[in-house]
C-alpha cells in the first residue's frame, strides 16, 4: 500500500507493479524460510517488518526518483546493523 500513494493517477504503471509483485515475493520468501528455522514466532516477525520497513524506504525513494547513492549506502548500512543484530541478539534460541 505504501508504494501507491506516490503519485496519483487514473492507472497503474508497470514498474509499479512489477516493484510490487518483486518486494511481496521476496518478503514472502523470507517469511517462508523463517518458519522452517527454529525461532520463536515473534523474531522471525521482526526481522520481516524490518526487511519490509527498509525494502520499502528504498522503493519509495526509487519511484520518487530520490535514490540517491549516499541514501542506498545509508540503508545497506542499516540492513548490515539489522541482520548483525538478529545474529547476536537471537543466537539459537
Amino acid at each position: 500500500m505504501s508504494l501507491w500513494v506516490i503519485e496519483l493517477k487514473n492507472g497503474i504503471s508497470k514498474d509499479l507493479l512489477t516493484y510490487t509483485g518483486i518486494f511481496t515475493l521476496v518478503l514472502a520468501e523470507f517469511a517462508l524460510l523463517f518458519s522452517f528455522l527454529p525461532i520463536p514466532l515473534w523474531y522471525s516477525s521482526l526481522y520481516v517488518m524490518s526487511l519490509m520497513y527498509i525494502g520499502l524506504s528504498i522503493l519509495q525513494n526509487l519511484l520518487r526518483g530520490r535514490l540517491f547513492r549516499n541514501t542506498l549506502n545509508e540503508y545497506v548500512l542499516v540492513s548490515i546493523f539489522m541482520v548483525l543484530a538478529f545474529i547476536l541478539t537471537f543466537p539459537g534460541k
